[in-house]
């Protein structure tokens, strides 16, 4: 995996913790913490490759 795809999956995580975040009314923090502790971050980054083409 080279640097410019790194930087690509976390960006995407990023964006998504915040969408998350914003939807629920929570904080970045918060909103990280959740997805760690129920497996979402796993989730974002397992299936990168098709979640990252969906709106």
């Amino acid at each position: 995996m080279d640097k410019k795809e790194i930087f690509n999956r976390i960006e995407y995580v990023v964006a998504c913790v915040g969408a998350f975040a914003q939807r629920f009314n929570l904080s970045n923090m918060q909103a990280y913490a959740y997805l760690r502790r129920f497996t979402g971050i796993d989730f974002l980054l397992d299936c990168y490759a098709a979640e990252h083409t969906l709106s």
